[in-house]
């Protein structure tokens, strides 16, 4: 696709071997959450403990040790693994999560690195103005937002919610 240059990309791949660390950084973002009980409108309450099925299947291929690759209007690309994203500094969000199928879950406890931590080191190009996620699976699911947008709201690249590994169904490792 020609767009394809025009902003970075963040996908998993397979391992290369590396494994560096980087300083740690911290991140002070709050994202707006809903008064206790109150839900957009048409949206459904989910059950505690529950994901509604959306029929996301589960990625077939995955590799042992998965990697997030950030590429294209970058100037420096970067690889990396799970112990290197820990290594960024890690921080804890609560978010209410509002799915377009029509469910909710209020105040879920996510664990990961802020998108804007990755990007710093990445160092996006002036001219990139989308940011674009590519899944590792069955149907190659990929979905962009525009760069600003993703910075402003705190986008955060999770593994773990509500105190337990994000499962592949719903995106992780």
């Amino acid at each position: 696709r020609p767009d394809v240059d025009a902003y970075p990309v963040v996908h998993r791949t397979k391992p290369t071997g590396a494994n560096e660390t980087e300083p740690s950084m911290t991140d002070d973002f709050t994202p707006p959450s809903l008064p206790a009980g109150a839900l957009p409108p048409g949206q459904q309450l989910a059950s505690a403990g529950k994901w509604p099925q959306v029929g996301e299947p589960a990625p077939i291929d995955l590799p042992p040790r998965p990697q997030l690759v950030v590429s294209g209007a970058c100037d420096r690309p970067q690889t990396f693994d799970a112990e290197r994203l820990l290594a960024l500094g890690p921080v804890e969000r609560r978010i209410d999560i509002h799915c377009v199928t029509r469910w909710s879950k209020p105040a879920m406890r996510f664990f990961g690195v802020p998108l804007a931590t990755v990007l710093h080191l990445a160092g996006p190009r002036p001219e990139a103005r989308f940011v674009r996620f590519i899944a590792h699976g069955r149907r190659n699911h990929d979905t962009s937002l525009p760069l600003d947008d993703a910075l402003r709201l705190g986008t955060l690249l999770a593994w773990e919610v509500d105190g337990a590994a994000l499962p592949i169904e719903r995106g992780g490792p």
